[in-house]
């Protein structure tokens, strides 16, 4: 019994055997590097502040130190073990695993979460700390000298973290294209390729989360009120400003604020009365003094028909105040409508933290009572109000119909007395009339005339 000889592989996959190759020399040079980078901000920038520290001679403080630098060091050392393994497994990867490196380490990566949420904030204080402390700044122009810097500042070393993990999405993605799907390794690149985009997605929303936490401290520390707004379920879905009139009063006016949440609609008014005061969006500074606000299912919103005197209007009930709140086209208040809809539809998904608010005279303000029953849409509401109205307009038009119907019918019958001679209509439309009548008649008084008369007749 003679052995098979396998095929040797042809011309094509000969070339698509060198990219690959390629690929996975390009993902061991490029952790190397990245490595390399982790090390020079440890060891070129970090260390030496710290040491300054703990020697009683602060170049700029401790707290300083960790706002700039966050965990950077834990990332450090995960990849320099990281970088090491890759090389070890880089041998066998012409035939052998080489990504289950990947899928070994990607667990760890969970530790971005801190550096990616806290990198703003490490910008902002390695920027203040430059201009307020000369000897930060001659730090800093010692250290970028540094032969291992090579022209590189640290900042340019701090945006590396951030672009590793899609970078290695992107290099996977290639290698799995070059890799044959009988490959030892295939399965193990394609575990990788998902482990590490659900991570990235992870750190993504983390870091969404801490950015909309950022925005309400934001907002928070904007108004006048002892307010908390503070809340990781909480989100900013709107801001912007209406021209309202409260609905006991004439005459719209500019400057009423709102700020709908996914829970919640908080209104106010610029603390001082001149001028109007830039969205806090823009990351314009403001002062606002709360007018009112409430959690979304206790917030009413409805629609006002157009008159002569207003136009493009919405009824907006809180807290027991009622604002008529002015738009500037149909579009325009479809738009907000909806918006509103749409969020307070969700609202019942999200766990209403209850907001204590304390005004500047230290007076408490009452909460709205907490609802946890699933409110019906306001929209669709709105919806059968409307189809209900149309309904009624349609019935009224019919019975004014089978009213002037039954007019002609009696002016028939007294000319047909005149004459002395009763003329009969058809019998379909004597049927026609019959049943109109016995279905208008049921509809406000109970039976039709004509059946009344039958029972007094076999009386």
């Amino acid at each position: 019994m003679g052995l098979t000889q396998s095929q040797p592989p042809s011309e094509e996959q000969e070339k698509k055997d060198r990219k690959r190759l390629a690929v996975v020399n390009e993902i061991v040079q490029t952790e190397d590097t990245y490595s390399s980078c982790l090390d020079i901000i440890v060891r070129v920038y970090q260390a030496p502040l710290e040491e300054a520290v703990a020697q009683g001679k602060p170049i700029i403080t401790q707290e300083e130190v960790v706002a700039v630098f966050a965990n950077i060091r834990e990332i450090q050392q995960l990849h320099a073990n990281l970088a090491k393994e890759l090389r070890d497994a880089q041998g066998g990867a012409e035939n052998g695993p080489f990504t289950h490196v990947f899928v070994k380490y990607v667990s760890s990566f969970r530790i971005y979460t801190e550096f990616v949420n806290n990198y703003n904030n490490s910008l902002d204080n390695l920027s203040r700390c430059q201009k307020k402390k000369k000897g930060f700044q001659q730090f800093l122009a010692d250290a970028n000298r540094h032969s291992d810097c090579r022209g590189r500042d640290l900042p340019t070393f701090l945006i590396t973290p951030i672009q590793r993990l899609p970078r290695y999405i992107l290099l996977l993605q290639e290698l799995q294209k070059l890799t044959p799907s009988k490959h030892k390794d295939y399965k193990n690149i394609g575990r990788a390729l998902s482990d590490i985009k659900q991570m990235t997605d992870y750190i993504n929303r983390e870091k969404q989360v801490a950015e909309m936490y950022q925005k309400l401290l934001q907002i928070q520390e904007a108004f006048v009120d002892d307010i908390s707004l503070l809340s990781k379920q909480r989100q900013l879905v709107q801001e912007g400003e209406f021209n309202y009139r409260r609905k006991s009063k004439r005459g719209f006016k500019p400057g009423l604020h709102f700020f709908l949440f996914n829970d919640m609609l908080l209104l106010a008014r610029p603390r001082s009365a001149v001028g109007r005061v830039s969205s806090l969006m823009t990351g314009s500074d403001a002062s606002w003094k709360m007018s009112a606000y409430s959690q979304l299912s206790q917030v009413e919103v409805q629609d006002i028909p157009d008159s002569k005197d207003e136009e493009f209007c919405i009824l907006l009930v809180i807290a027991n105040k009622e604002y008529v709140v002015k738009f500037g086209s149909q579009q325009e208040k479809e738009q907000c409508m909806t918006l509103f809809f749409t969020t307070k539809s969700k609202s019942h998904r999200v766990a209403f933290v209850d907001i204590i608010a304390v005004s500047s005279s230290s007076r408490s303000v009452p909460v709205a009572p907490r609802n946890d029953g699933r409110a019906a849409s306001e929209k669709d509401k709105l919806a059968k109000e409307k189809e209900k109205q149309a309904k009624e307009k349609e019935e009224k038009k019919k019975r004014e119909t089978m009213k002037k119907e039954k007019g002609k019918e009696k002016k028939g019958d007294k000319k047909s007395k005149g004459k002395g001679k009763k003329e009969e209509p058809p019998a379909d439309a004597l049927t026609s009339i019959m049943n109109g009548f016995s279905s208008f008649y049921s509809s406000i008084s109970g039976p039709a005339p004509e059946e009344s008369k039958g029972k007094k007749n076999k009386k």
